[in-house]
């Protein structure tokens, strides 16, 4: 099976250049998306049934 492409290793690699350049947006992306789902669920919860 020579005509397979590493399809699976190209995209292992493209996630880890991403994690690496871009970390810190994602962490930025996640923590504002923390907050907002939070805020959410302490509005629901305050509001009576």
């Amino acid at each position: 099976m020579s005509g397979i492409l590493p399809v699976g290793e190209a995209a292992e690699v493209i996630v880890e250049w991403i994690d690496v350049t871009f970390g810190w947006l994602l962490d930025w992306i996640t923590s504002v998306m923390d907050m907002l789902v939070s805020g959410f669920q302490d509005g629901m919860a305050a509001v009576p049934p």
